[in-house]
């Protein structure tokens, strides 16, 4: 492999900082506006990247009562995001 490939494997801009919220279902949610990347840790574990939420999506959920409710309404029944577990 030549260094210059490994230099760019070594390149992470998906790097996603994640906060806390009070919810029985989700556990963290965190935004990359740049990629549009919206990432979901659950209580249970699970860590899912949904994409591409345009900022007033996460925006809403950030603000939202119920995260669960609004993550299901605003973002899973979306056709137009897809989703990729990521851990």
């Amino acid at each position: 492999m030549s260094p210059r490939m490994r230099k760019l494997k070594i390149k992470d801009d998906r790097k996603i900082e994640m906060i806390g919220v009070k919810s029985t279902n989700v556990a963290q949610i965190g935004y990359h506006a740049d990629t549009r990347i919206l990432r979901i840790r659950f209580v249970k574990g699970a860590t899912y990247d949904y994409s591409p939420v345009p900022p007033e999506v996460h925006q809403a959920l950030m603000e939202a009562t119920s995260k669960g409710q609004a993550l299901r309404q605003l973002v899973q029944l979306n056709p137009e995001f897809s989703y990729k577990r990521i851990a």
